[in-house]
């Protein structure tokens, strides 16, 4: 049997797993940041707000990017459902930690509209950077033939 760990033969696992780390990491830096900004303003802590709002923030988008990797994969298919669906789950379960189920409805709410605009957003962003790539080995094809 094959391990899960071969690059090669499992590529969806490593998407899942790329994508959900970048989700991690860029939720708790935006926390931190958030949280600094946050305690500047309220003169409170610097340390404690940044990192519990970094926490807070990490553990939302490591949610959020885990479920929609888990629902691509499931569903074969990237399209703005996964983001909705994932904005939907992780949004009831982050704020029904904290308020009850009353307040993960509201999550639900909050996260689906982020997700759903994230998904257009994104997909402008990856169209642009794909544009620059052509236009840039176009570029380089260029010079080489000037050469």
């Amino acid at each position: 049997m094959d391990s899960i760990l071969d690059k090669k033969k499992y590529p969806e696992f490593w998407s899942l797993c790329r994508t959900t780390t970048y989700g991690l990491l860029g939720g708790t830096a935006l926390g931190v940041f958030g949280g600094t900004c946050q305690a500047v303003i309220n003169s409170k802590s610097i340390p404690k707000y940044a990192m519990s709002t970094g926490a807070n923030m990490g553990m939302l988008s490591c949610c959020f990017f885990g479920v929609q990797e888990i629902l691509a994969y499931a569903r074969n298919k990237r399209d703005v459902w996964n983001s909705v669906g994932a904005g939907a789950t992780s949004g009831f379960i982050s704020f029904a930690a904290y308020g009850g189920p009353r307040f993960g409805v509201f999550g639900t709410i909050i996260m689906s509209t982020v997700g759903f605009g994230g998904h257009y957003v994104g997909e402008k962003i990856i169209f642009a950077k794909d544009e620059f790539v052509k236009a840039r080995r176009k570029h380089l094809k260029r010079s080489e033939i000037k050469k």
